[in-house]
């Protein structure tokens, strides 16, 4: 493999090319062999299905991929047809950004470019050319001898050529790999599993099956809330779990791959033996986490603190809290869907008025309930003249914390 680029690039890289595991081998390299167009061709022409990656001084890592196979061309130069050819972007200013660019629709013919006297060249135009004929080496740097024309033949998704290689083709290090579809490559276990065998996994699941939480907890079952970014496989844990235990292929949890996530709410599942018992814990499955949508940091927080209810749903504009709920431990009552509040016992609270983005809530309450000592007033006695709750009120763009005299 050798090469400049780390192993999760390489793990990058093959999930774009798909089609299974790959090998990558170092077939030409600048600093090694020296920028010649004869030298690249002399190395890499008739190879089959190559990388090619470029580095320059700002930290900046990008290239393409050519399914097919680099060719001496002619005199007037040839191009490849294919669908599967890529552009791509790993790095830029040093930081991780990882982005493919596809070719564009009626493009396919203008994939690659092969000239005699040219070095890996993508798209008419070009796209993404390297050098013609060769180019000198300046201290540290290879001044390439040709100019990008992003956009011509692969989709570059709104990126400048700023945004893609600092706005030059000054380059550090110019590589271009070997892609052999190695699927039958053996890949080492990230642990030992000699002792796995079917006695071993009963007794794993026995134990499951027999764990209760401490008596002196005082809760009947333990909760387990799975959070993670979108695609890590959250809902997939909760339907490996399910299938071991109920002896056969489930998925109560819907699960898939998506841009999006696929959950869009605080979702409870219990797990089932196949005896009938139900186990001592729930998972709880939640949306992934995502740069603008999804749950926020305050609602990961509550959720934590257990004051989210079961099948809370997570809205792109904001919370969508049922018209009326409570919870066991610290109640939590909301108001059609725009307000909440932390109360004490039989606290009830109805929507009164709406004006923009405010919502105006007002409580009933029992006068019974003055004996209760609710946890927000710290423990403190309740006075028949009144007391003050602590609420939340959604007031958009976010959750605010307002109270309220009673």
């Amino acid at each position: 493999m050798s090469g400049r680029l780390a192993n999760k690039d390489f793990d990058q890289l093959e999930k774009w090319i798909g089609t299974g595991s790959k090998t990558f081998t170092l077939l030409f390299a600048i600093t090694r062999d020296g920028c010649d167009a004869k030298v690249f061709h002399q190395k890499c022409d008739d190879i089959g299905p190559t990388v090619t990656v470029m580095y320059n001084a700002n930290g900046s890592v990008y290239g393409g991929y050519n399914p097919t196979a680099w060719t001496p061309g002619s005199g007037n130069g040839l191009y490849n047809h294919c669908t599967d050819a890529f552009l791509f972007q790993l790095y830029l200013n040093g930081n991780p950004k990882q982005n493919k660019f596809v070719l564009k629709k009626g493009c396919y013919q203008n994939a690659v470019y092969n000239q005699p006297v040219y070095g890996p060249t993508f798209g008419g135009g070009h796209d993404l050319p390297s050098f013609t004929g060769t180019v000198s080496r300046s201290g540290d740097i290879f001044k390439l001898n040709m100019k990008p024309n992003f956009g011509n033949t692969y989709d570059m998704e709104g990126f400048s050529i700023n945004e893609i290689n600092n706005g030059n083709l000054i380059v550090t290090e110019l590589e271009v790999y070997k892609v052999t579809y190695d699927e039958r490559r053996v890949r080492e276990p990230w642990r030992d599993i000699d002792d796995w065998n079917i006695q071993e996994l009963e007794k794993l699941k026995e134990k499951v099956v027999t764990f209760k939480p401490l008596p002196d907890l005082n809760f009947s079952e333990a909760k387990i809330a799975m959070t993670g970014p979108v695609g890590a496989g959250k809902s997939s844990f909760y339907n490996t779990i399910d299938t071991i235990f109920r002896g056969r292929i489930t998925q109560r949890a819907c699960s898939g791959s998506a841009e999006r996530s696929t959950t869009t709410g605080y979702i409870p599942y219990s797990v089932t033996a196949q005896s009938g018992d139900t186990l001592k814990f729930v998972l709880f499955d939640t949306p992934g986490l995502e740069d603008s949508t999804g749950l926020d940091e305050k609602e990961c927080s509550r959720l934590l603190d257990g004051n989210i209810p079961n099948f809370y749903q997570v809205s792109d504009l904001g919370p969508s809290w049922p018209s009326c709920f409570s919870i066991r431990s610290k109640r939590l009552i909301g108001a059609n869907g725009t307000g909440s509040i932390y109360v004490c016992k039989n606290l009830h609270l109805v929507k009164t008025a709406e004006t923009g983005s405010k919502c105006f809530l007002k409580a009933q309450i029992s006068i019974k309930t003055l004996s209760y000592q609710p946890k927000v007033l710290r423990r403190r006695p309740l006075q028949k003249t009144g007391y003050i709750v602590c609420f939340l009120c959604w007031m958009q763009p976010h959750w605010t914390f307002c109270h309220l005299k009673l």
